[in-house]
């Protein structure tokens, strides 16, 4: 398994999609402490990509406070699970898949990035 660079799980705290002239940019801010990193990417009009685009920003954020994650995104969708809906993503490297996920509540965004977070949280920790 890669070894990371930091040891501490990261906080999300800030996910927003922002309206620009050419379509709409995703940021996207992990913390932790006495560290904040922000990211942004365009995301895609095909809406069916935008998850994609927020878990890979988050990736992105993650390597900003120095984790050595060799993981891409392989999946990430909301979907309908009875009632409910749920954000889930999964990453892959060389060693494997990482699965994770979060209720979609309120903010699909924030739940994907989240989820993302979910996949490679025993991995940060360990």
């Amino acid at each position: 398994m890669t070894t990371t660079v930091q040891k501490q799980r990261p906080n999300l705290q800030e996910v927003v999609v922002i309206p620009e002239a050419t379509g709409q940019e995703c940021h996207v801010t992990l913390a932790i402490p006495g560290h904040e990193v922000h990211t942004s990417a365009s995301l895609p009009r095909d809406q069916r990509e935008r998850p994609r685009v927020v878990a890979a920003t988050t990736l992105e954020a993650l390597k900003g406070l120095g984790y050595e994650l060799p993981h891409e995104v392989a999946l990430a969708r909301v979907l309908t699970i009875g009632e409910g809906r749920v954000a889930m993503v999964r990453l892959v490297a060389q060693d494997g898949s990482l699965f994770g996920t979060c209720e979609a509540v309120l903010d699909e965004d924030r739940a994907i990035a989240a989820a993302t977070l979910d996949a490679l949280n025993r991995h940060i920790a360990s």
